[in-house]
Order: C-alpha cells, then structure tokens, then sequence
C-alpha cells in the first residue's frame, strides 16, 4: 500500500541528473498529475506538465510512486 509523501519530507529519487520515475504529484489546489523530479529536495524541479502550468496549480506539496500493474 502507498501513501502521500511530503515534499517538505523528501522528495523523489534523482540519479545524476537524470529525472526521477515518473509519480503522482499532488498540487496545492487539489489536480493530481504525473510527473518526474530532477535533482535534491534543497535544489530540485518538478517537470511540470502543459497541464500543470495551465491551470491554478502553483507547487507540488505531495508526491507517491505511480503504481505499475
């Protein structure tokens, strides 16, 4: 069973530079997306989707990992 993550806790994993697999990202006015994080949780950007940036969502307050059949 999965459950939300903070991302004042941690943030998903980022190897390298490389983004993180993808997850589902919860956002401060209540959408759900999917997306990867690039980098640490001091230094990191979320890879925000058109969708994203179109609508109220301002930032990313909670994360789980995308669950996989």
């Amino acid at each position: 069973m999965y459950t939300w993550f903070s991302v004042e806790d941690f943030t998903p994993l980022s190897c390298y530079g490389k983004p993180s697999n993808r997850v589902i990202a919860l956002c401060d006015c209540g959408i759900v997306y999917r997306m990867s994080y690039t980098g640490t949780k001091d230094d990191g950007l979320w890879n925000k989707t058109e969708s994203f940036t179109n609508n109220a969502s301002k930032r990313v307050t909670h994360w789980m990992p995308l669950l996989l059949p």
